[in-house]
């Protein structure tokens, strides 16, 4: 009997994993299918019309070593996705903490990626015209992907804070996706939307220090993801506003990744000591 007992939890356990990170890949999908239609049809071209060729890349050693440190940043969300997972698995933290992770680390790992791509085209002999088309549009996909991350964010505090509200989620979701559109009418839209969005993210982030400062080492990893994030989000919003050099790009993408790797250790290690509370 015990023995039954305990075959018929583990198979609600695996469906509710299942369901829970097709869930969160089904947020993905919609994003990338959505983004991918609309910036290909070229829907964005004119918003980002002024993109120009940076200079200054001209050092391969130094393109090789940016190569390596960008594969280490790749590798991050995909890391830290497998370290949930396998959490979840050992029931250290529930399946909706997995869920929240996973879109989280998606989205991360989308603009990473765009990034990158913007990288390695200027290595590539390209026709000046095809370049700046290729390049524009991997720069609307990248800035599209930021927005829905931002929001993400705040669905998640939330949810650490209160638990999961399923619909208050895909409405703050759609809405950091669906607010893009508004770069249509105006490239310095875009501005607007990451100042909003990052400072509601950042909001976010000490609402939930409030709740849970007092537990260890939360301080050091609350104010390392909340420096970071204004760092992220100020270096992406001088970047929408007037032609930047690739430093700037490089401390952007640098911030990115400290602020998704000190929020999501934050939010699980917090969310496994409350579920052990509740054992």
């Amino acid at each position: 009997m015990i023995f039954r007992v305990k075959i018929v939890v583990n198979v609600s356990f695996s469906l509710g994993l299942i369901m829970n990170l097709y869930s969160g890949l089904l947020y993905l999908v919609c994003f990338g299918a959505v983004s991918y239609i609309s910036v290909e049809g070229g829907f964005f071209d004119v918003s980002y019309r002024n993109v120009e060729r940076l200079h200054g890349l001209s050092d391969h050693v130094w393109f090789l070593l940016w190569n390596r440190f960008h594969f280490c940043f790749l590798t991050i969300p995909v890391v830290l996705c497998c370290r949930g997972l396998w959490k979840a698995l050992r029931q250290k933290i529930t399946i909706l903490d997995f869920h929240f992770l996973v879109v989280f680390s998606g989205l991360t790992f989308m603009e990473v990626v765009g990034t990158y791509l913007i990288y390695v085209s200027y290595f590539q002999n390209l026709p000046e015209n095809e370049f700046l088309k290729k390049v524009l549009r991997i720069k609307a996909y990248t800035d599209w992907a930021t927005l829905p991350m931002l929001a993400w964010v705040i669905a998640w505090s939330r949810h650490v804070r209160r638990g999961r509200y399923l619909r208050r989620n895909i409405i703050v979701f759609a809405i950091a996706v669906a607010s893009f559109f508004l770069t249509i009418i105006h490239s310095t839209m875009y501005a607007f939307l990451i100042t909003v969005t990052g400072l509601l993210s950042n909001i976010a982030i000490y609402e939930f220090y409030k709740i849970h400062y007092f537990r260890s080492r939360v301080r050091v990893m609350f104010w390392t993801a909340l420096l970071a994030n204004i760092l992220f989000c100020s270096t992406s919003l001088l970047g929408s506003l007037a032609s930047c050099g690739w430093t700037l790009i490089y401390v952007n993408t640098i911030s990115l990744m400290i602020m998704s790797s000190a929020l999501s250790i934050m939010f699980v290690k917090v969310l496994e000591e409350v579920n052990q509370h509740k054992l």
